[in-house]
């Protein structure tokens, strides 16, 4: 079974290739735009000069950037989060759509079916009203932007440590310098979305399913697995195109390496049992606090799988005013849901062309500031004053630092090129990864199997369902700065084998 599964896993490598060479030729598309209507000045340059120094340098083996900013990881996210917490005094605000709907409706303020229509909010919902009971609602935006912080941070220093263990050293090194770069001074992390809460759960979860693919999880892991699960996709449900991905990976290395049953240990079936137990105890909890009617919400009203399938067809691929107007209401049966959206999807899936599909792609792949300044979804009159931060929004440093990093005007395209230059890196890497594996003869391991069949799922999810905007990969990037850093050569250590 070994040949039917290299040549299977080989036309995967080769469709994502495709897709990456397509998302490369977007990202440098976007860079010549954000080149062209730059101004060029000192600060331009020293971005570039700084950018093609450091890329240099790496490229001396004797002298590794990388290993040298990993050894002084703490040091480095000790200052990047002081820094962070800086930017969001200056300029903590309440990111619009969504975000505000939510902070409004736990609230009791806007509409009361809004959770029983967009049940995928729910469970953010219970969190923003957990941290308003505490702290008070003019301080609980605050709040969820230092949370923010602390998760993000965290991710850049637990997702190269198990890329230490379980990929390579060189490979934590990069993965490390790449999340700093993409992810760690991205100002996406002020704006009160799910992204941050589903980047964590997400890759608490890819690093559990890398480890899985290794060793057994205990019993205390296995438990934290299915309740991390549970509360992932219940954030965002592309958290289980990792658990699906997982479990191809798992079936496809059991049937290559001739199958045994009786291999299969009582401990791993018990790890199994406990990992479903902590996914049911999480999800029961939260069907139970459903009942309790917490925060208002009405069984059979949620927006159905065939609406965001409707949703993911339109122009941009999250056009909601595309939709037929009825779906559009809150408090409508789920079955009329249906009903209407198929009706629709008949049409639309007729019209449906290439030039859509390729801009969606566009859309959703293009940006490396994830969106930030498409969305525009922060600007000065969303900003949010407090005790706390009404001095530091005033100040004169504060207007400046906004100047640069809000998307008001052509300011903070300066701030766009440097995440768009290191964004493009990875893609890049992540591209001649893809090659590397399509051309060659060599046989993936464990953990490269599982990102590859991993990254094909999330392409095709992003196809068909809601997409056209590049803050959904954000819990996805973690994933792909791990291809990106798969070694390239079967002599190496633990990539390509």
């Amino acid at each position: 079974m070994r040949k039917p599964i290299h040549i299977f896993l080989k036309i995967i490598a080769i469709i994502c290739g495709v897709l990456f060479f397509s998302w490369t030729v977007y990202a440098i598309n976007y860079l010549v735009d954000i080149i062209t209507y730059i101004r060029i000045n000192w600060m331009t340059i020293a971005i570039l000069i700084i950018f093609l120094v450091c890329y240099g340098i790496s490229r001396i083996k004797r002298f590794n950037i990388f290993e040298l900013l990993y050894k002084r990881r703490y040091l480095i996210i000790i200052f990047l989060a002081i820094c962070q917490v800086v930017f969001v005094l200056l300029a903590s605000a309440q990111a619009g759509a969504d975000t505000t709907g939510i902070f409004e409706n736990v609230q009791g303020i806007g509409s009361p079916e809004y959770f029983s229509a967009f049940t995928n909010n729910y469970f953010y919902g219970l969190y923003v009203k957990a941290i308003i009971s505490i702290v008070s609602p003019q301080y609980a935006i605050l709040v969820q932007e230092l949370i923010n912080i602390l998760l993000l941070d965290l991710v850049i220093l637990f997702v190269p440590l198990h890329f230490s263990i379980y990929i390579s050293k060189s490979a934590s090194h990069k993965s490390f310098v790449f999340l700093l770069l993409t992810l760690g001074i991205n100002p996406t992390f002020i704006s009160t979305y799910t992204d941050y809460l589903s980047l964590f759960t997400a890759s608490l979860i890819f690093c559990f399913s890398i480890k899985i693919l290794h060793t057994r999880l205990n019993l205390y892991e296995s438990l934290f697995f299915g309740i991390i699960i549970s509360i992932g996709s219940q954030i965002r449900i592309t958290s289980l195109i990792f658990i699906i991905g997982l479990v191809i990976a798992v079936l496809l290395n059991f049937i290559k390496n001739r199958p045994n049953f009786r291999h299969i240990s009582s401990k791993k079936i018990l790890s199994i049992v406990i990992i479903i137990l902590g996914f049911s105890v999480a999800n029961f909890t939260t069907n139970y606090v459903k009942s309790k009617k917490v925060i208002p919400y009405t069984e059979n009203q949620t927006k159905t799988l065939l609406y965001y399938l409707d949703l993911g067809l339109t122009s941009t691929g999250s056009n909601h005013f595309e939709l037929p107007s009825e779906v559009l209401q809150y408090g409508l049966p789920s079955s009329k849901i249906n009903e209407v959206v198929k009706k629709d999807l008949r049409n639309r899936f007729k019209n449906y062309n290439v030039k859509i599909a390729l801009n969606k792609f566009r859309l959703g792949y293009e940006a490396g500031d994830f969106g930030w300044q498409a969305e525009r979804v922060i600007n000065e009159k969303n900003l949010v004053r407090n005790k706390i931060t009404k001095s530091f929004i005033d100040s004169h440093i504060g207007e400046k630092v906004r100047k640069y990093i809000f998307p008001i005007d052509k300011t903070h395209l300066k701030y766009s090129l440097l995440l768009q230059l290191t964004y493009l890196v990875i893609i890049l890497n992540s591209l001649l990864v893809l090659i590397n594996i399509s051309i060659s003869n060599i046989e993936l391991d464990r953990v490269s199997m599982y990102i590859l069949i991993t990254v094909f799922g999330m392409f095709l999810y992003f196809m068909l369902f809601e997409f056209g905007r590049s803050r959904y990969l954000i819990s996805f990037w973690p994933m792909i700065v791990g291809l990106s850093i798969l070694p390239k050569s079967k002599n190496q250590k633990k990539g390509l084998s």
